[in-house]
């Protein structure tokens, strides 16, 4: 037996054991009085006909028709979870795109916000961020590749919201480099000078001053002015390269 009989009782509540009141498999056709009965509900694709009894891992399963026609026996709480959505038609249906970064992209936006586990997921789930109802769900992929697709989408690009507080859906999402990224993370600091708000790194780069260097101005207490107008002492400069190779310079 696994576990304690009212832990198998729990899981009879759900469909995933099939026992008697004894704790023992019931071994008939028919299903206990304690399995749910799944028959007639559909999930996803697939719509259950009838109990088929239990597999070798005491697991109830059913017959279920997928929509495309097929039949096709499941594990009761394989359907529930969403684990088996078709016969297996409905990866093809969308030419194997579960394999594509789109895809991968797609997957990762619903386990930050959804699956605690989550590496990042107290930055996203954590923080009240959800997906839209029209990127979930039975279609929710396909929903969210038509958008991709009409919205910019390519492979040097990634998805980020626009109000970095706000929630994956279309009026809040874009397709976007690296460094439009960057400038749109929660922790950037903003300078305003000349009727211009931009980040520190987009006024170095605006200005021609390493970025390091103007960091180290603002940290010294500078004004926002100053720090972005007093030409680098040349005198004290010392010589670096970036990574494109070129030399740079570092002073204050």
């Amino acid at each position: 037996m696994i576990g304690t009989l009212q832990q198998a009782f729990d899981d009879m509540e759900h469909g995933v054991y099939d026992f008697t009141k004894d704790g023992k498999c019931s071994g008939c056709g028919k299903p206990s009085v304690y399995v749910d009965d799944l028959a007639g509900k559909k999930f996803w694709n697939m719509t259950v006909i009838r109990y088929a009894g239990i597999n070798q891992k005491g697991r109830s399963v059913w017959l279920c028709k997928c929509d495309c026609g097929k039949e096709k026996i499941v594990v009761g709480s394989e359907l529930k979870r969403g684990k088996v959505k078709s016969c297996g038609c409905l990866n093809r249906s969308i030419n194997g795109m579960y394999r594509s970064r789109l895809y991968r992209i797609h997957h990762m936006m619903l386990c930050r916000c959804y699956t605690e586990s989550t590496t990042c997921y107290d930055l996203y789930g954590g923080r009240g961020i959800i997906v839209c109802n029209e990127w979930r769900g039975k279609n929710g992929f396909m929903n969210f590749y038509n958008w991709s697709m009409k919205n910019g989408y390519a492979d040097d690009l990634s998805i980020d919201r626009i109000d970095a507080n706000g929630n994956y859906e279309p009026n809040n999402c874009r397709w976007a480099t690296h460094e439009e990224q960057s400038n749109n993370m929660r922790r950037n600091k903003f300078l305003e000078y000349g009727g211009e708000r931009l980040t520190v790194s987009q006024w170095a780069r605006k200005l021609g001053i390493n970025h390091n260097t103007l960091d180290k101005r603002l940290r010294k207490g500078w004004s926002v002015e100053v720090a972005l107008t007093k030409p680098i002492d040349k005198k004290y400069a010392t010589k670096t390269k970036s990574c494109s190779g070129e030399p740079e310079s570092h002073a204050t």
